[in-house]
């Protein structure tokens, strides 16, 4: 993870970063600088819910590696163990400790899926309601004399907007949980 991940993670969010800017340049260029505040006010928000997220995700995440470790103990204690374990018939209590194992380890994994399931429907909520929606009434009721063209480009750039900051919001979560590695080598480390 040292090695490779974290690397290509931060590479990948700061092409992102670069991308969602270049879609905020292309709106406000296609409406209005009108739009230019809703956009802010959303990229806060956005970035502000990746933190929410990002708090409860990282001990999700740490909890996840922590509760790894005893499965491969176990596993490696359970193939050195094999013929005594078959000898005094233990199968199905070696069976049922690698049930519990995984089990716990699991629980961690639908924990943080179900926040990343999370932070993104309040990512595209929260597009629809502060972005296209006002954007919308702003076409309607103000810019009536807007081409067809710039109508397109901006419900084009506002869908893939959402797209786009979810994705530089998951590559720093990403780097960000990929740093856990590193906490974990260096609190291995310090063991004496």
């Amino acid at each position: 993870v040292i090695d490779k991940s974290i690397m290509k993670t931060m590479t990948a969010f700061t092409f992102n970063i670069l991308l969602v800017l270049s879609d905020c340049f292309f709106m406000v260029y296609s409406l209005s600088y009108y739009i230019a505040g809703p956009l802010a006010l959303y990229l806060i928000i956005s970035f502000v819910l990746q933190r929410q997220s990002m708090a409860i995700k990282r001990e999700a995440v740490r909890m996840e590696a922590i509760s790894k470790s005893p499965i491969v103990s176990w596993t490696s204690e359970t193939i050195k163990g094999l013929p005594q374990i078959r000898s005094l018939e233990k199968t199905n209590y070696v069976k049922q400790i690698m049930i519990d194992l995984l089990h716990a380890n699991m629980a961690n994994s639908f924990l943080s899926n179900g926040l990343d399931c999370w932070f993104k429907l309040r990512i595209y909520l929260t597009n629809i309601f502060i972005v296209q929606i006002p954007s919308y009434l702003y076409i309607i009721f103000y810019d009536i004399n807007i081409s067809v063209v710039e109508v397109t480009m901006f419900v084009f750039l506002s869908t893939i907007m959402a797209e786009d900051i979810l994705r530089t919001l998951t590559f720093f979560s990403d780097f960000e949980a990929n740093l856990i590695s590193v906490e974990r080598v260096t609190f291995s480390e310090q063991i004496p």
